[in-house]
């Protein structure tokens, strides 16, 4: 998927290149955009629901504090299922946000979210099955 990532970004570029007269020089002198998608869902929807409506700097501190009750790694979602609303909010979750976070560990561990298959989807299926 890579290579095929890289190609698509090339290929953007040169077009973009092509009809922008403004885009053109920038294109030229950094290349094409090197952003690379992930397939990291589930710390991604974890991620976004602590970060909601928080300074990026709080978020960061709260992210931070959250992976130190799992020896500083991102949890499994039965390692998340593993701890008490609790102690999620001595992290600086709300409470809402705690809830929230074991619900989703709770639907991966149940199956009821395959989190492997959301990147097949497109955006307004991916919606709809969040």
């Amino acid at each position: 998927m890579a290579g095929d990532w890289q190609e698509q970004l090339k290929a953007a570029a040169e077009h973009i290149a092509a009809h922008d007269s403004y885009l053109a020089p920038v294109i030229a002198a950094h290349g094409p955009c090197r952003i690379t998608p992930h397939d990291n869902y589930y710390q991604a929807l974890v991620d976004a629901i602590i970060s909601q409506q928080l300074s990026v700097k709080a978020a960061a501190s709260i992210e931070a504090r959250f992976r130190a009750l799992f020896d500083g790694k991102f949890p499994t979602a039965n390692e998340i299922l593993g701890k008490d609303i609790d102690t999620l909010r001595s992290v600086g979750l709300s409470r809402a946000k705690a809830v929230y976070i074991l619900d989703l560990a709770e639907h991966i561990r149940n199956g009821s979210l395959d989190i492997t298959a959301l990147q097949r989807f497109q955006m307004m299926k991916l919606c709809a099955n969040l």
